[in-house]
């Protein structure tokens, strides 16, 4: 009796032993993943951004145009954007990006009252999504704007300078995905600009040449959205980019219906 007593403890403390183990081993397991995961986001988050850097700026892209001789848009930019109307995160940082492409466009073009409405908006914007310091350096810039409106040689200098700091501030104080769908967001809608640009102005040739040089940034931005497959609305924009990279991608030249296509595509993305 005392031997089968015996046998029985025996074999409960093995049990217990063997379970505390297997719960240290997930425990552990946890905690390793814990410690992975962390250092990921982050590497993820500076491949984007190299990425990001790697492309022509919306400046660049917009002087290209520009040069082509093609004349602005009137009513083109995202200048009476209601935001309340943007019901999610994800379609403010979208409409972030877009406007911030609009307020370089509309900058170049010296299209004062688009770009003042446009600065407004992106004030809204970066207020609801809480990118507090970028609030502020808007509330900076407007106030040098106004005092040197009437001199264009420093509102370039006061622009390119707030640009670079706004690149910043996005980049500290954003997450993986919003980094992702501003950036994706200005990609749009400069392609949105300039398909329609090639459609329509007498300039169609030397736009054309331009349009067809966007083939690295929307496969960028694409590359950008890969980075994250598993968050729901990555996934959706990433979806609806993918036909409009496969355009640019194919060896086939670009045609008025391609070119139709991307511009159609563009346009609900770029608002």
């Amino acid at each position: 009796m005392k031997t089968k007593i015996l046998v029985v403890s025996l074999t409960l403390a093995s049990l217990f032993v063997a379970t505390s183990c297997q719960s240290k081993k997930s425990e552990d397991k946890k905690s390793t993943a814990a410690k992975v995961e962390a250092p990921s986001a982050a590497v993820t988050k500076e491949e984007i951004r190299a990425i990001i850097k790697s492309m022509p700026s919306q400046s660049e892209v917009i002087k290209l145009v520009n040069a082509t001789g093609a004349a602005y848009l009137a009513g083109f930019t995202n200048e009476n954007l209601k935001t309340e109307n943007l019901l999610t995160r994800a379609e403010k940082t979208e409409a972030l990006g877009a406007v911030l492409f609009d307020m370089s466009y509309t900058h170049l073009y010296r299209q004062v009252e688009p770009f003042n409405k446009l600065l407004k908006i992106s004030e809204s914007l970066t207020k609801e999504l809480g990118f507090e310091e970028l609030v502020e350096s808007l509330k900076q810039f407007r106030t040098e704007y106004d005092k040197n409106k009437n001199n264009p040689a420093v509102l370039d200098t006061l622009f390119e300078e707030w640009k670079i700091k706004v690149k910043q501030l996005i980049y500290s104080s954003s997450s993986v995905k919003d980094l992702s769908l501003v950036y994706c967001g200005g990609v749009m809608k400069s392609l949105n600009v300039i398909s329609y640009l090639t459609l329509f102005a007498p300039q169609k040739e030397q736009l054309l040449v331009v349009l067809k040089n966007q083939k690295a940034l929307i496969n960028s931005a694409c590359e950008v959205l890969a980075k994250s497959p598993g968050d729901a609305d990555i996934s959706k924009y990433l979806q609806n980019l993918t036909p409009i990279n496969k355009i640019f991608q194919s060896s086939e030249p670009l045609t008025t219906q391609s070119i139709e296509q991307i511009n159609k595509l563009t346009e609900v993305l770029a608002k």
